[in-house]
Order: C-alpha cells, then structure tokens, then sequence
C-alpha cells in the first residue's frame, strides 16, 4: 500500500509542477503593464488628462488617477475600471482645478492580483489672470458666510466646496450683474473642519480656504 501511494505521489508530481510554473508565469505576465502616452493639458478651465495602457494580461484593471498640490503626496481622486487591457486603447478622464493654481497628476494601473504600476507625473498650471477681490466672512463661518466679489467681470458664477483632501461637498452658483456682489453661502449642513472654496468665472480663478465651526 506504501508503494502504491509513493509511485502515485512521483505521477502526479510532474503535474504539480507544471501547474504550479503556469501559475508562477501567469503571475509573471500579469506584472507587465506600461501605461504610455500619459499627459495632461489645460482646457476651457478644465484638466484633461489621456493616455494608453499596453500589457500581456487579459484580465481587469483598475486606472487610479492621483493629484497632488505639492508633486510629493498624492491622493486617488478617480478609480477607472476596464474589463480587458486593449493595446491601442485610448483613456481619459477630466476635472476643473480644484485646490489651487497648479496641480500634478500620476495614473496607477493595479490589477486583479493586486500589482500596481505607477506612471510618470504631469503637471498643469493655471494662467494668473487679473486679481480679483474676494473675501469670506465671517470666517470662521458658523452657519452662513458671505462671499464678496469686487471686479469688472459680469456673468455665471461657480463655486466648489472641498475638504482639503480634495473631495467635493458641494456647489453654488450665481449671476454677476454689477462690479461688487455679495452672495450668501449657506453652509449650515456642512460639517465643522477645514475647506476649501474654489471661485470660477471668465476671467476668475481663485480659492479661499474657510473654516466652519
């Protein structure tokens, strides 16, 4: 009975082997991905960044775009999933600046077995435009805070809320019709702690930090 079960032991034994190199090369190629191609441009106050992904796996990926205000820590703000890597294929993703007048950009494949490949860091920076007047008060905000415009420009009005993480809480908008406006930002569901206010207009592009308490 001991011989029976040695020489079954020395039959399957090439199997195993072959099985475990397969998984050992399958493990091997699922490393192999190159993101190419990656930039990022400014346009229409928007940030778009594209690139192309090649490997030899066939499974699904995970693109995780990361910003940074400093080019040194990095936070994800989208998760782009793919079913199969494509050669050739083009990606893409888009968002208006939020934190401040430039920021850097890097994409993170990860795939099904959890590996990541980082790409090279792009970054993008605003034209100054001319400097507007802008002002928070109170600030400290407890429930309400007015925001003060004082400039040439008329028209749309668009405001982001941060948390200086770079996760959006929420947004305001309003119609400029004079040089000086004073628009209330109701902020009493907004939880205490610090953010981040970014003001857009034709020609305005500024952000003031605000403390709610």
């Amino acid at each position: 009975m001991r011989i029976l079960r040695h020489k079954l032991f020395f039959c399957i034994l090439p199997t195993l082997a072959c099985l475990l190199a397969n998984t050992i090369a399958h493990a091997q190629d699922s490393s192999f991905i190159n993101i190419d191609a990656f930039t990022a441009n400014l346009a229409n106050n928007t940030v778009q960044l594209r690139w192309q992904a090649s490997g030899s796996i066939s499974d699904s990926v995970n693109f995780i775009v990361e910003r940074s205000v400093d080019g040194l820590a990095f936070k994800p703000v989208q998760t782009i999933s793919v079913r199969e890597l494509l050669p050739g294929s083009n990606y893409e993703f888009s968002e208006q600046l939020p934190l401040s007048d430039s920021s850097c950009y890097r994409l993170a494949c990860t795939n099904s077995l959890g590996q990541t490949v980082l790409s090279g860091v792009q970054s993008v920076r605003y034209p100054r435009q001319a400097r507007t007047e802008i002002s928070i008060m109170p600030n400290p905000v407890f429930n309400n805070a007015s925001l003060i415009l004082n400039n040439e420009e008329t028209g749309d009005i668009s405001c982001t809320l941060y948390d200086l993480s770079g996760k959006y809480i929420r947004s305001y908008q309003f119609k400029k019709t004079t040089r000086y406006v004073q628009h209330i930002l109701d902020m009493y569901s907004v939880p205490k702690g610090d953010y981040i206010l970014s003001v857009r207009g034709n020609t305005i592009n500024e952000s003031k930090r605000i403390l709610k308490q």
